[in-house]
């Protein structure tokens, strides 16, 4: 089946009705492509087999289900209100909202993308374990010392480093095949539903505005983050709980929210300029941004930042950490196995 990526509803907002045919319909920007003003919000961002698992089908429609119903129709409720003036953001909306940008942030094609650059680091440590004799021969002895305290029999024999050896092989090609990955994925996007972000939560609400003649365009990934540098320049690219990090998600071509995570020692915020959003709409992007109009100043930043901020290698990069005594810490349970 497909799978929606951003919500139509939330595309729909962005979207333009045809003076003839009623319909309503999308300009989508691509870099390397002229701008098409023929998309549809049903079908711009759907994607066939998107929270595919490989070894159950149902879970595609269930997971379609769950995100329709407990995360968008929640702010659905109240979509038509957000660029109103007068909109009163309520405990009850300020939860949905939380819910709602968190998970277009994990559910966006870039997002899931990123998983290749996961694999490479999972790869790397097993690589450094099975060429490190003293790791492989201080698991197998904690293994047989295992056993013997749970006084179990060695009808096998002792459990050697080349025992070790294989089965991590096995645990290392088993890791990083495409199914592996996608089951990840939607094993993620499954728990992340219930999640809360406590300091998303917590943040500080603001709104930035636009005019109709110079809007914000909508990413296929359109949640981002952003800190401002000591300078006024925007640093694109880290986590909801980074120092002074900034969240921005456009919910109209004029209307674009703006939060403040409740993180401590922040530095005084200067309010975000429609270039820089639209900058990093274009940066996020895995593919497409879309607007209700076509603008040459648009696709001129799309042509320009369209996918720079590719998440796994340029941005939200893994910690610039050791990987090398990662699956040896695992089997010895002195780390989580989740934990990378």
């Amino acid at each position: 089946m497909k799978s929606h990526t951003t919500p139509k509803r939330l595309l729909k907002q962005f979207s333009y009705k045809h003076p003839v045919e009623q319909s309503d319909w999308l300009w989508q920007y691509t870099k390397g492509k002229k701008p098409n003003g023929r998309k549809s919000p049903t079908s711009a961002t759907r994607i066939d087999g998107f929270y595919a698992d490989p070894n159950d089908s149902a879970i595609e429609a269930e997971v379609e289900m769950r995100l329709a119903q407990e995360i968008e129709q929640p702010v659905n409720d109240f979509m038509d209100e957000i660029c109103d003036p007068g909109f009163v953001l309520t405990h009850e909306r300020k939860l949905a909202l939380t819910r709602y940008i968190f998970m277009l942030f994990q559910r966006s094609q870039a997002r899931r993308s990123g998983q290749g650059s996961l694999a490479a680091v999972k790869a790397h440590a097993f690589t450094a374990f099975l060429n490190n004799p003293r790791q492989l021969a201080t698991v197998a002895a904690h293994l047989n010392i295992e056993e013997m305290a749970q006084g179990r029999r060695f009808s096998h024999g002792l459990i050697t480093s080349e025992i070790v050896a294989e089965n991590a092989k096995r645990m290392m090609r088993a890791d990083n095949t495409h199914d592996s990955l996608q089951r990840t994925y939607v094993e993620g996007i499954k728990n992340q539903m219930s999640h809360v972000d406590p300091l998303l939560l917590a943040s500080e609400w603001r709104w930035v505005f636009a005019t109709p003649d110079a809007p914000f365009m909508l990413g296929d990934s359109p949640v981002i983050t952003f800190a401002r540098a000591v300078n006024g320049k925007l640093d694109y690219g880290m986590g909801f709980h980074e120092p002074n990090v900034e969240v921005a998600l456009p919910m109209s071509p004029t209307t674009c929210l703006h939060l403040l995570p409740a993180i401590a020692n922040r530095r005084p915020v200067q309010t975000p300029t429609t270039q820089e959003i639209n900058w990093g709409q274009a940066g996020y992007a895995f593919e497409h941004c879309f607007c209700n109009v076509d603008r040459a100043d648009l696709d001129a930043i799309m042509q320009a930042n369209g996918g720079a901020f590719e998440m796994g290698t340029k941005t939200y990069r893994l910690p610039h950490e050791n990987y090398d005594n990662h699956v040896c810490d695992i089997l010895m349970g002195l780390r989580k196995p989740g934990k990378w």
